[in-house]
């Protein structure tokens, strides 16, 4: 019989299981629903006209994306929020970054049936009015809740969480709303977005605060700076301001309280676009069914300017800053021909 030891560093001889692999990972299963009124209506061809109407009214939940932990949360380990306590995945629990309570989409295609079944006595009026189809794409929709997160968090003072998992806090004594200037767009002031005293240029109220002389001050907006970002006053030397993680209003060794979708029901734009075609087909006489079509296509005809946020990080310097999404369809128009046989 042979002696044998082995070294293990104290964080695995703490593991409930100090000799099988170091390993903390667990499979994370999601569970989502949808719940919606779905309503439809069109409208048979009336003299090469068709319609089609779809609106639904919806709701999704789901408990997926960014999650604070996979084990239960017991009572006084959420910040502000000491009798507070969760099953295992239970405090994600909240409408999904994909919902869209609203959902309009409008489409039509008209078969013109000038120079065909009407205004059609003679050649002139079927070569010039005939072969013209008409189609169009309208689309609008109520904008999605926002996921904040923040650059840091005080889950644990000696490691600063990445943004992928950390939840903000909010600020306890913040009366909302946690939106300006109404609608997406209005005031912006978009030749100074980082004034922080131009409270235009955001959609989501900008979040300062810090800790001067071991005192809170400065606490704005609607959720616990992680960073020291009180405008003019030094993060060095006498007088310095420090971050307000581990303080009273973010103890340390608790996690985030914010909501993982929406909090303040911060919610991002809605959207609507308009497209439009146009098909002309000219006979070529080849053969019975040889044609020419003659396609034109305009996209967001309106020009439609949809918003987005620069940064939806509490700790970052653009965060909840208007700007343009990056994703938009942007007004444009094409055009082909091609040879049917």
């Amino acid at each position: 019989m042979s002696n044998f030891t082995t070294s293990q560093p104290l964080s695995g001889l703490l593991k409930p299981f100090p000799f099988n692999t170091i390993t903390d990972a667990f499979g994370y299963i999601g569970n989502a629903n949808y719940h919606g009124v779905q309503v439809m209506a069109n409208m048979r061809s009336w003299r090469g006209l068709t319609f089609n109407v779809n609106y639904a009214f919806s709701r999704a939940i789901d408990d997926g994306g960014t999650f604070r932990t996979g084990y239960p949360i017991p009572a006084g380990t959420i910040a502000n929020r000491p009798t507070a306590s969760y099953p295992v995945d239970r405090i994600e629990r909240t409408v999904s970054t994909s919902n869209q309570p609203q959902h309009l989409v409008v489409t039509s295609v008209w078969d013109w049936p000038f120079g065909k079944t009407m205004l059609a006595e003679n050649h002139l009026e079927r070569s010039i009015l005939g072969g013209f189809k008409f189609s169009g794409i309208y689309q609008a929709s109520s904008g999605s809740p926002l996921p904040i997160t923040a650059s840091a968090c005080q889950t644990n003072p000696a490691l600063a969480q990445s943004t992928s998992s950390c939840a903000p806090t909010l600020n306890p004594n913040f009366p909302g709303p946690g939106r300006q200037n109404g609608k997406w767009g209005k005031g912006v002031n978009y030749t100074n977005y980082n004034d922080p005293t131009n409270a235009g240029s955001y959609f989501v109220v900008p979040s300062v605060g810090g800790v001067v002389g071991g005192v809170i001050t400065g606490v704005t907006g609607p959720f616990i700076s992680p960073v020291a970002n009180l405008p003019g006053v030094p993060t060095t030397g006498t007088g310095a301001q420090s971050s307000l993680l581990n303080s009273a209003l973010a103890p340390a060794y608790t996690f985030g309280n914010s909501p993982r979708t929406a909090p303040f029901k911060i919610t991002g734009p809605g959207n609507y676009q308009l497209d439009l075609a146009m098909v002309r087909s000219f006979p070529l006489h080849i053969t019975e069914t040889s044609r020419l079509d003659f396609r034109a296509e305009w996209y967001n005809v309106t020009n439609h300017t949809l918003f987005g946020v620069a940064s939806m990080v509490v700790g970052n310097s653009s965060f909840g800053q208007v700007t343009q999404s990056a994703i938009a369809n942007r007004k444009a128009a094409q055009f082909s021909a091609r040879i049917v046989f």
